[in-house]
């Protein structure tokens, strides 16, 4: 029919002249429909964005890790018998839930030789698997920062034991305290920055970075937020990479596992 050739639906002639005003009026309708659902829809709030572009970020360094690591695993191999010393990279490994992943950017610039692998309602055994994945990858550096809590289950307390003992020498481990203004102390987050707090005098190569203190000093951080992410607010950006870079001054006072 575009071309102008002759049409015929269930015997009946068709041609561009008899369906050319149907067609503008459906084309109007569906414009005016499409206008409405766009107005209807609701914003993409700055939190929301901050995170999303984060996690397109995250994936496109996973990927390039990912490749450089499969290089790596292509040399030469170990014959049977012989003893290879597994070389721990020097730097920062940050391992964090949703919060961290709002401030990745920032993280990333202004936390010295990182990589960061933060993700939505991460809790403290899907920690544990990211750990346990990078070790096996000789990705894990030295100091290996943990920012989960918020999202704190039943059996906190044997999922961080479950890591202190998955984290192979040569490690030191720092425990970042989940923070959230409507907390109570009875609720899990609350209860695992208490637990964390026990580890340093057992554990010398563990070290805490109080983000629980620190945020709840500074409430304007979250005005008009819900009192956990701050993504998109620099002056969170600011405390947030300050908290753990101080806890890293402190760590490497001491020794690795």
């Amino acid at each position: 029919m575009i071309a102008g050739k002759p049409v015929h639906i269930f015997q009946c002639n068709v041609n561009w002249k008899k369906l050319w005003l149907p067609t503008m009026v459906a084309i109007v309708l569906l414009g005016v429909n499409g206008e409405s659902v766009v107005k209807a829809a609701p914003p993409v709030s700055t939190l929301e964005q901050n995170l999303w572009i984060s996690g397109i970020r995250q994936d496109v360094n996973l990927i390039q890790s990912t490749h450089t690591a499969i290089l790596a695993n292509t040399g030469p191999v170990t014959t049977a018998g012989e003893k290879t010393k597994v070389h721990v990279p020097t730097g920062v490994s940050i391992i964090g839930d949703s919060v961290t992943l709002g401030t990745r950017d920032y993280l990333g610039q202004h936390v010295a030789n990182s990589t960061i692998d933060a993700e939505g309602d991460r809790t403290m055994n899907l920690a544990d698997q990211v750990l346990i994945a990078q070790q096996r990858n000789h990705r894990l550096r030295q100091d290996v920062v943990i920012c989960i809590g918020t999202n704190a289950l039943d059996g906190y307390r044997v999922q961080i034991m479950k890591l202190i003992d998955a984290l192979v020498p040569g490690h030191r481990l720092i425990f970042m305290t989940p923070y959230n203004a409507q907390t109570q102390s009875d609720w899990n987050s609350s209860k695992l920055a208490v637990f964390e707090w026990t580890l340093p005098a057992k554990y010398k190569y563990v070290t805490i970075a109080d983000w629980e203190k620190v945020a709840g000093q500074h409430p304007a951080v979250f005005a008009g937020t819900d009192g956990v992410h701050f993504g998109g607010v620099h002056a969170g950006d600011v405390l947030y990479a300050q908290v753990i870079n101080q806890a890293l001054k402190v760590a490497r006072t001491k020794p690795c596992k």
